[in-house]
């Protein structure tokens, strides 16, 4: 605890949902993601911010509510019986645990997208791909990202992230974060023509996605 002490600086932010928003696929199903929160990291004197979004859940349907018909006439029923009365005491059940789909070092494959006019800036993404390598080393070598759910890094212009589309927990390596934006951005930003402001990495069955774009 120490050593994440001395590299680790978290300063818990009030935020609200417009203040970090998400840019991603547009093939996603999270249309209104809201802040849980919102930490900036200051590795080795460089300010991260470190946002969990949750998308929106859809409002549950309204209970049906039973209305009693009207009898053309009083009726008053008889009073019943009384009934002997048991007692039946049962013991909870714990709810089963969730488990935890590991998409480390899963194949992904690569498309570049348009959300925005420009790019990030090279160097603010490699900013995050540097505290990447620190998180990995002194918090842990895997983060945790629950159902219909993203996790980000954002400097400058930069941001990374990676957005889990499916009703599981899924656990990601923070290397594969890195590599795989990072990959991705080689092959969609600048020098590569036409210019590209995003660029994305999603397996086959589309139930996960990382990303890099501009802030």
């Amino acid at each position: 605890m120490a050593r994440l002490s001395s590299i680790l600086t978290f300063a818990v932010l009030a935020a609200t949902s417009s203040a970090a928003h998400v840019l991603r696929d547009t093939s996603s199903g999270c249309t209104n993601p809201g802040v849980v929160s919102n930490q900036t990291l200051s590795l080795n004197g460089v300010d991260i911010q470190w946002t969990t979004l949750s998308c929106a859940v859809a409002a549950q349907p309204g209970e049906n509510f039973i209305f009693p018909i009207p009898l053309p006439f009083p009726f008053f029923p008889p009073s019943p019986k009384p009934k002997p009365t048991t007692t039946v005491v049962s013991t909870p059940t714990a709810p089963p645990p969730v488990p935890t789909t590991d998409v480390c070092n899963q194949v992904c494959t690569d498309a570049c997208g348009s959300l925005g006019d420009l790019p990030p800036i090279s160097e603010d993404c490699q900013q995050i791909f540097n505290s990447i390598t620190i998180l990995n080393s002194s918090i842990s070598p895997n983060f945790v990202v629950n159902s219909s759910s993203i996790e980000q890094l954002t400097f400058g212009t930069c941001r990374v992230f990676f957005e889990n589309f499916s009703n599981g927990t899924m656990s990601e390596c923070w290397t594969t974060l890195s590599n795989a934006a990072e990959a991705a951005g080689t092959l969609c930003f600048p020098p590569t023509q036409p210019v590209n402001s995003a660029a994305f990495c999603s397996p086959a069955d589309g139930s996960w996605q990382i990303g890099i774009a501009h802030s």
